[in-house]
Formats: structure tokens, C-alpha cells, sequence
């Protein structure tokens, strides 16, 4: 069973949410207002999901999910009604895992958490070789874009992480390393994946 924090001002939309995803199957094990909240909360119930919101009151969404990260890392997923595509990035660059556009559903965020809960396996295992968030996530950047090169490659596009780990076990580099290795032969940085 899922275990989910959801982190969200509007109550209606709070209260919505909960019960779509109680009604498929998953636990809401608690509920957060604002950023500060939703650290604490994430500390001490330890969920499985965090449903965050970005703009609230006393800590805004993205600040929340930092400190998450730093803190308790948890599997994040942003809520939010700022389509805007910088917003999406800063999410990503604050630790998110996933990220939802608004109006959103119970059926829409099941959707997402499997590739939300995989991203953040791959995260974990960066930050098990970087050995710090900060790290993981300018690592996480690289892997990303490297995942996207051998995407195009092959057309397969969930093996990709695991090729990267195969590469950097086979060398005895790292998967920041690896990554590099594969943008490199794709003309040379992030951006030019």
C-alpha cells in the first residue's frame, strides 16, 4: 500500500485528493498546509510519496522539497497550476521526481508514481555515490541527459539507467563518469542532449 503525504493549502483540494486515492488504494497518512509543515511531517511519518504543492503559505513547495531532500529524502511529486516550463525545472533542480500540472486526479498521480518512485531509486543510488544531495542532484542532471542520448540510441527508454550502472560497473568509474563519457560522444554537455 502506498503511503502518501499530501501537501496542499486549498483544503477542497486536499479533501478531493485524499479520498481518490483512498478509494484506490492508497494510504494518506497525513496532510500539510504549507512547506515548514510538510518537512516536519515527511520527517516524522516517513511516507512513501510526497504530494507537494509550490505556492503556499510559511514555506513555498520547492523550498520544502530541498530541505526533504536534504533532510528525510523522500519520492516527490510537484502539484501545481504554474504549467510554466521553468517552473518544472526548478522542481527537478529542487529534488522533485515528478511533476503534474493541475486540475490533477487520483487516477493522474498513479499514474505517475511509477516513473516518479523509479527516478527516485536512481537518485538514491547517486547519492550513494556522490555521497551528498547536492552532489547527487548536478550528477542527477548528467545522468538525465546521458539517459535521454541513449534513449535516441536504442529507442528503449527504461533501460537506460541500468546501462549507465553496467558502463560505470564495467569501467570502475562512477555514474557521474559514465554519463560524461556518453555526452562527450554526444557533442559534449547536458545541453546538448
Amino acid at each position: 500500500m502506498l503511503r502518501v503525504l499530501i501537501v496542499e493549502d486549498e483544503i477542497l483540494l486536499t479533501f478531493t485528493l485524499r479520498q481518490q486515492l483512498e478509494e484506490r488504494g492508497c494510504e494518506v497518512i497525513g496532510t500539510a498546509t504549507n512547506g515548514r509543515a510538510a518537512v516536519e511531517a515527511c520527517c516524522s511519518v516517513h511516507p512513501d510519496l510526497v504530494l507537494m504543492d509550490i505556492r503556499m503559505p510559511v514555506m513555498d513547495g520547492l523550498e520544502a522539497t530541498r530541505l526533504i531532500m536534504e533532510q528525510c529524502p523522500t519520492c516527490v511529486l510537484v502539484l501545481t497550476a504554474y504549467g510554466a516550463p521553468d517552473t518544472a525545472l526548478r522542481a527537478e533542480a529542487a529534488g522533485a521526481m515528478g511533476y503534474l500540472t493541475k486540475p490533477v486526479g487520483g487516477h493522474q498521480i498513479l499514474e505517475s508514481v511509477g516513473s516518479a518512485q523509479a527516478r527516485f531509486a536512481e537518485f538514491e543510488a547517486m547519492r550513494g555515490e556522490a555521497g551528498d544531495v547536492e552532489a547527487a542532484l548536478a550528477t542527477r542532471e548528467l545522468v538525465e541527459a546521458a539517459k535521454r542520448v541513449l534513449s535516441a540510441r536504442t529507442g528503449e527508454a527504461g533501460s537506460s539507467f541500468q546501462v549507465l550502472q553496467e558502463m560505470a560497473a564495467h569501467r570502475g568509474s562512477s555514474l557521474r563518469a559514465a554519463a560524461e563519457e556518453i555526452l562527450a560522444e554526444n557533442g559534449g554537455s547536458a545541453e546538448a542532449a
